[in-house]
C-alpha cells in the first residue's frame, strides 16, 4: 500500500486464478458474491448457425483486442457500431441481446428484473450470514 501524493491510498495486488484443470463445483455456478443466484445475459436456447456476418466478425476481433494497450478507449464505440450493424443486418435477437448486455443500455423491464435479482441476492446473503454466525 502506498500514497500517490494525494488524499487517496493505492493498493496494488497480484491475483492468481486457476489456468488449467477442471473447474470445481463452486467455480461452475454463479459467483460467490451472488450467493448462488444466477444473473446474466439470456443464454441461447440453440446455437446461432450460418455464415458469420460482418458485425459478428468485427465484434469478435474487437473483443479479442480488449486487453491491448489503447483498445479500451475504442472498445465501447466498436461494440455500439457492431450492435447497430447487427440490427441493420437483422442479426438474431439472442445475438443482439448478448451484445447489448456488454453495453450500458437497459431495455424496458430490465431495471425491475435487476432489482428483483438483487433482492434475491440480498436475501440469500443474509441467510448465509445467519448460518455462518451459528
Amino acid at each position: 500500500m502506498g500514497r500517490n501524493h494525494s488524499f487517496n491510498t493505492t493498493l496494488n495486488g497480484l491475483f492468481l486464478d486457476r489456468l488449467t484443470g477442471t473447474p470445481t463445483a463452486r467455480e461452475k455456478g454463479a459467483p460467490l458474491w451472488l450467493a448462488g443466484v444466477s444473473y446474466g445475459p439470456a443464454r441461447a436456447s440453440k446455437p446461432v448457425v450460418g455464415p458469420v456476418s460482418r458485425p459478428r466478425a468485427t465484434l469478435a476481433l474487437a473483443e479479442a483486442a480488449q486487453d491491448k494497450v489503447g483498445a479500451a478507449a475504442r472498445l465501447r464505440s466498436a461494440r455500439v457500431a457492431c450492435w447497430r450493424a447487427g440490427q441493420a443486418t437483422r442479426e438474431p435477437e439472442q445475438v443482439l441481446a448478448a451484445w447489448r448486455w456488454r453495453l450500458p443500455w437497459w431495455a424496458a423491464g430490465e431495471h425491475e428484473e435487476f432489482g428483483k435479482k438483487m433482492a434475491q441476492v440480498r436475501a440469500a446473503r443474509q441467510a448465509l450470514d445467519r448460518a455462518g454466525r451459528r
